[in-house]
Order: structure tokens, then sequence, then C-alpha cells
């Protein structure tokens, strides 16, 4: 029996066997395509629901972090109570979009870290900065209320009293640094205040508690620049993790295209 071939079949039984093949690859593609719809829509909600939200929060993070290491900044210029204020109320903004941040992603943190983001280190660092500016502020404001007691004072001071001409001198000194931003002197005024201090306590004079008040404000003033340049330190690492943060987001949509 010979076998049979294409040849040997009528038209009919070509007919049916070509739409059986075209059903079948229709069946195919179908389900290949469903597949893929269904990929893709597994991708599309984990866009909408996680990385678009995520690079708006990372957004966030990134304005209020600059807008309260700015005021910061500027209350270290100006020593105005309105920028301390701002400095503060930023960067509790920036706490709270880091918090959504971190929640998007759940406890995948393992996504992020492929992508050069480690949120633990980024909870940190805005941990140690919030310390260290709440820290900085306080001081600077211990600072700041001394040296405007003094000036309240200054007019009490009277030619005759003990050390009159150091105390005014010292006085007009510290001013002088404190509208210039010529800080280099700060070390050398704060020993002339220490000696000055020695030399008037124990008085209830006014010469006392304006040198007491200069005294203050130098020392707090001293310590506060350590505190400075630990809260510039670690802006510059808190800033290069928020930069990272930022472009997790961003990179995944343009992926998606």
């Amino acid at each position: 029996m010979q076998p049979i071939t294409w040849k040997d079949l009528n038209i009919r039984k070509k007919i049916g066997f070509g739409f059986g093949s075209i059903t079948m690859l229709t069946l195919l593609c179908g389900t290949a395509i469903g597949l893929l719809l269904y990929n893709l829509r597994g991708e599309l909600n984990h866009l909408a629901e996680v990385y678009i939200p995520s690079a708006n929060e990372a957004s966030k993070i990134e304005r209020y972090w600059r807008e309260s290491n700015d005021y910061a900044l500027l209350y270290e210029q100006t020593h105005n109570q309105l920028h301390a204020r701002l400095a503060v109320a930023s960067m509790g903004k920036m706490e709270d979009a880091l918090g959504n941040f971190i929640k998007l992603f759940g406890s995948n943190k393992k996504e992020l870290l492929d992508k050069g983001v480690d949120t633990d280190n980024l909870e940190r660092l805005a941990a140690n900065y919030r310390t260290t500016l709440d820290n900085y502020l306080k001081k600077q404001q211990i600072a700041d209320e001394a040296l405007q007691n003094a000036v309240k004072q200054q007019p009490r001071l009277k030619a005759g009293m003990p050390h009159y001409q150091e105390i005014v001198r010292l006085l007009a000194d510290v001013m002088q640094m404190n509208l210039t931003g010529n800080y280099l002197q700060t070390s050398n005024l704060l020993q002339q205040s220490k000696i000055l201090a020695a030399q008037t306590s124990g008085s209830n004079s006014v010469s006392a508690s304006v040198v007491a008040n200069l005294n203050k404000y130098l020392d707090q003033f001293s310590q506060n620049k350590t505190v400075a340049l630990k809260r510039y330190e670690l802006a510059n690492q808190f800033m290069w993790e928020v930069r990272s943060a930022s472009d997790v987001g961003l990179d995944y949509i343009k992926v998606m295209g």
C-alpha cells in the first residue's frame, strides 16, 4: 500500500487541512499575544502603582532636601529665625516623602539595592542629618540670644567701669565678625573673652554680664562650627543617595518607553 501524498487528497480535504492549519496558527498566536498582554498589564500596573509615584516622591525628596539645606545655609549667614523654621519645615516634608518612597517598594528593598539605592542608608543619613541640623540650630539660637543680650546691655556700659575699653572693643570686634562673616578671628576673640570673664567673675556689674554673654556667644559659636562641618559632610553624602533614588523611577519609565 502506497503512502497517501498531498496530490492524492481531494480538494475538500485540502481546504479543510488549510483552514485547520490557519486555525491552529491563530490559536497559537492568540495564546502568545494573550500571555504577552498579561505580562505587559502587570508591568503597566507596576509602572502606574510603583515607579511613576516613586519618581514623584523621589523628586519631592530632592526638592525639599535642597530647600532645607539652602534655608540652613541662609540661617548661618543671616541668623534669621524664619530661615531656621523653614529649614526644619522642609526637612519634615523631605522625611515624609522619603517614607512614602520606601513604602512604595514595600519589603522588596533588593530591587532598589540592585539599582544602587540603599534605603537603609538613606534613612540612616536622613536621621543623622536631622539630629545634626537640630543640634546646630539649637546651639546657634543659644549663641544668638547671648549676643542679643550683650547688645541690649551695651547702653548701660559707662566709661570708668572696670575693663570698659576692653569690653567695648571686644563687643565691636564680635559684631564686625558677625556682620562680615569673617570667622577666622573666632578663636582669638574667644581667648580675649575668657580672660575678661575671669577678670570680671564674681561681680554683679553690667560689665560682667556683657562679658559673660559675649563669652557664651563665642563659645557656642566656636562649638557650632564643628557641628556645621558635620552637617556639610552629611549633606554631601545624603545628596548622592537622593540623586540615585530620583533616577530609579525615571530609568524604568524610559525602559518602558
